[in-house]
């Protein structure tokens, strides 16, 4: 599960369809911080883990955590991603 964008990298780059998934969560009783990585594509991904786009405003998210959920820590970040306005037009890959 991963999400395609297009980000302004640091200098101001322009990466069209990035690839964002989530690296890591650390779950809390109440909340979650979600750690991204990004990269120029998803061949890029599968390639090197250490050839990564920087891009501060999108490397980590706080939400909501619902330890009760239906849905898996994962899901739950995704969901909450795509509902922030700077995910606004992503597509899911």
């Amino acid at each position: 599960m991963a999400l395609q964008l297009t980000v302004t990298a640091q200098g101001s780059l322009t990466v069209t369809n990035a690839y964002i998934r989530i690296q890591n969560i650390q779950l809390h009783k109440t909340y979650m911080n979600i750690k991204l990585e990004i990269f120029k594509d998803s061949i890029e991904a599968e390639k090197d883990l250490l050839n990564r786009v920087s891009c501060p405003e999108f490397d980590q998210e706080t939400c909501v955590y619902d330890i009760n959920g239906i849905d898996n820590p994962f899901t739950q970040a995704y969901n909450y991603l795509k509902t922030q306005a700077k995910f606004a037009g992503y597509a899911n890959v």
